[in-house]
């Protein structure tokens, strides 16, 4: 199993600049932008172009949680989907994709690509730190306060610890 994801100080303000701004070009700029454009155009007699880039940034979302599995793949030593964790997956595609990706694509319709970019950047190096997420029987749930932890009053994680993967959510037995 891979060490923590969380880099030393210059490399992960580097790693989150790079990602914030290189990702959301991608993504906002290129997958959004391209079915928005299309959606938008097929939405056009219904004059509906909120919902047609509501769903450009559906499509979009996903695609960014879709662009996440590398990342998976390389942490879990996978080389098929059947062989990664269903909840990691399912955290995946849930954090990234749905929740930060239609978070961030949302600023990115309202204040535009620079703005995407900061929420993702801001994202990327706030993130890694709640908690005790670093720890991989560990997913991070910001909503609650945890009270396994000694200083009950701030929030980090809590542990999930399904008997089918032993503890693990990175690996599948």
């Amino acid at each position: 199993m891979a060490d923590s994801p969380i880099r030393p100080f210059p490399v992960s303000i580097l790693a989150s600049i790079s990602a914030g701004i290189g990702e959301e070009i991608m993504f906002r700029g290129f997958v959004f932008g391209l079915w928005g454009f299309i959606l938008n155009w097929l939405f056009k007699r219904f004059n509906r172009r909120t919902v047609a880039l509501w769903i450009a940034n559906l499509i979009a979302a996903l695609a960014f949680g879709a662009g996440h599995l590398g990342t998976i793949f390389v942490l879990t030593g996978a080389s098929s989907l059947a062989e990664l964790n269903p909840v990691l997956l399912a955290e995946v595609f849930i954090l990234n994709g749905v929740v930060g990706g239609l978070i961030v694509g949302e600023r990115y319709m309202k204040d535009g690509l620079v703005a995407a970019a900061g929420v993702h950047f801001w994202a990327d190096v706030v993130f890694p730190w709640c908690g005790d997420c670093s720890k991989r029987s560990f997913t991070c749930q910001h909503l609650f306060p945890c009270s396994h932890h000694p200083k009950a009053k701030r929030r980090c994680c809590v542990p999930i610890k399904p008997s089918w993967t032993n503890g693990r959510l990175l690996t599948r037995k």
